[in-house]
Formats: structure tokens, sequence, C-alpha cells
């Protein structure tokens, strides 16, 4: 938001690979071999990184931080201690996506929404997924980066092509998708990304998909404007997955790209309420071939009416969004005012 001025971004290199780190600072960068996907395995790096972010707000001093998610939160909370500085705190995911157990998951829970009470003005990508009591003190910002759209897709007419881009997880139907592929002659998917499905999607040696390693994201948006479908599937019977606001949906929304998801999320919903593509049962192979050769079956004035419908979400999704925004603005007003 412009109303903060300068910013001094501090942020992870989980690749150790600044091509894709694009910041003036490299002072700010934690390097860090920490593959996305990983849980609880990367909690030593969450230290150091905790440690990191303190050593970096005691050198830039700032006046207002935006902190995005507990592992910020936290340290710029110690930070801040017998300090006057604002905290503005955005939760693009919940702590308790770490685990599977739903006593912790409870536990860890009620920690983040309680220190979360800490911070100025709260945020979260999707109220739903916010306890019911702290939905009236919640800002809703969807993950609605706006990206440079290019020019000319040059779609292939075979083979056709699913495309993903992300975290390479259990959690995300890789492998149902993999499957579905490998027997449907007229599809290939292309999967950029890191995480622990990696190794395992490129050993397999699935007929028509191929595994590459993580771009710079307006390479992958070029990459994905000249697919057929994108993917964007995640485990339901995950508490987070329920009500995750993944940013692949407006990626395809400004790419004018249908999705293919899963029912059981707010995702799914949307998808299939507004008519952005196709919503199938979890993990089933069968529903995912039908699709595939749904879509392959198009006809040129059906795929229009999904693109127009895409940017239509989009455009809509963003007029929401920037209201919300101003609303922010104005209280990040009021709170400035009130600290002078």
């Amino acid at each position: 938001m412009e109303l903060f001025g300068s910013a001094s971004p501090i942020t992870w290199s989980r690749t150790v690979n600044d091509d894709l780190v694009e910041l003036n600072d490299s002072k700010n960068v934690f390097k860090v071999k920490a593959d996305y996907g990983r849980g609880w395995r990367n909690i030593l790096h969450h230290i150091s990184f905790f440690f990191f972010v303190i050593r970096r707000l005691n050198t830039i001093q700032p006046q207002i931080i935006y902190a995005c998610d507990l592992d910020t939160l936290l340290p710029s909370l110690i930070w801040r201690l017998n300090r006057s500085c604002m905290i503005i705190y955005d939760q693009f995911d919940p702590f308790s996506a770490r685990t599977k157990n739903k006593t912790l998951r409870f536990l860890m829970n009620k920690f983040e929404y309680k220190l979360s009470e800490l911070s100025d003005v709260q945020i979260t990508a999707n109220r739903l997924r916010i306890p019911k009591d702290l939905h009236g003190s919640w800002f809703e910002i969807k993950n609605l980066f706006p990206i440079e759209v290019p020019t000319t897709s040059s779609k292939k007419d075979f083979p056709l092509v699913l495309f993903y881009g992300g975290v390479l997880s259990n959690d995300r139907g890789l492998l149902a998708c993999a499957e579905a592929i490998s027997s449907e002659q007229d599809w290939e998917l292309h999967v950029y990304g890191q995480g622990e499905l990696f190794e395992t999607l490129a050993s397999r040696n699935f007929r028509g998909v191929f595994i590459h390693q993580s771009v710079a994201h307006s390479e992958l948006m070029t990459l994905a404007s000249k697919s057929n479908l994108l993917l964007a599937m995640y485990d339901p019977s995950l508490a987070h997955n329920k009500f995750t606001a993944s940013n692949k949906l407006f990626e395809a929304a400004q790419l004018g790209l249908p999705i293919l998801t899963n029912d059981g999320t707010s995702i799914g919903f949307l998808t299939v309420q507004a008519n952005l593509g196709w919503s199938v049962t979890y993990n089933d192979t069968v529903e995912i071939r039908q699709v595939l050769r749904e879509v392959s079956k198009t006809s040129l004035s059906a795929r229009k009416t999904l693109t127009n419908n895409l940017l239509s979400f989009y455009n809509s999704q963003k007029i929401e969004n920037d209201a919300e925004l101003d609303r922010i603005r104005i209280r990040v007003k009021v709170l400035l005012g009130g600290a002078s």
C-alpha cells in the first residue's frame, strides 16, 4: 500500500537462488535450503529465521511492520517490546496447517489467534477460516496479486497441457493427475516447483508427465498462458485446505485459463458457482480423466465463454479487494493519528 512509503522486505530464499528473489538489499534475504512442503522438518530453519528477522528489524528500525504469517509476527512482536511501532498481521497460511493432529491443530489455532490480537491490524485471505467471534475485527484481502498477462498465448492443439506451478506436496492431487494424464494420449502434464514429491514424480516415469525446477513467477505465468487447463487441487480432509484462498485461482482468472480443482474446498465451490472450470472428487482419477476428455471436446464458443467468465470473476474480486484495502488504509490512518 502506498500509504506506507518505502519498504524494506525481509524474506526467505528457500532455494538459495538469487534469480528468484528480486530484492535490492541482499542483507534482508534469509538464504537456506528449506523446500516447501516439508512441514515440521523445516522447524530449525524457522528458528534461525526468527532470530534473523529480529536482527534485521533492529537494523531497519521500522515504524510500521507488515508481518506475513506467524513466523514473522512472533519475532516482530518481541522486537516491538518497549518500542512504538505499528504491526499489521497478514495471515497467508495458518500455522496449524503444518499438522494433521486435531488436538495440536486446535491448540495452535488458539495460540495464533490469541497472539494476533497483539497486532494492530489483522488480515486474512479467507475470513471463513477465522473463528466466528473474530470475524468483525479481521479484514479479508484475497491473494489477488496482479500479473503481467502475456500478450500471446500460442496454445497448441496437440498435445493439450494440464499445468501446475507451486508446492509439490502430497495434498495437491499431483499423483492422481499424473496417473490420469498417463492414460490420456491427447494430454501432457507439466509441473513446475519444489517440495517432497519432486523426486517421486520424476522417478515414476508417467507417460506425458514432465517435472521442471522452479522458475521466476513472470516466466511461470508465460508458460501457464500457453497451457489449456490449470491445476489447483487441495486435499479437503485437511482443515486448512477447505478454506484455502489459493492465488492459483486468481492467476487462472487473469490468464483466462480454466481451472481443474476439487470439491470440498472454497475454490471448488467458486469454480462451480461462477463456471470457471471443473471441480472433481479429490484424487479420483476416473473423474479427472472424464474432465480431460470433456476439455478436449470443448467447442471454441464454450472456451470463449469460460474465458469471459474468468476475466469477469477476476474483475469483480478486484473491486471487492480494492474496497477492503481502502478500509485498511482508513484504519491505519486512524491508528497513526492516535499514536501521534
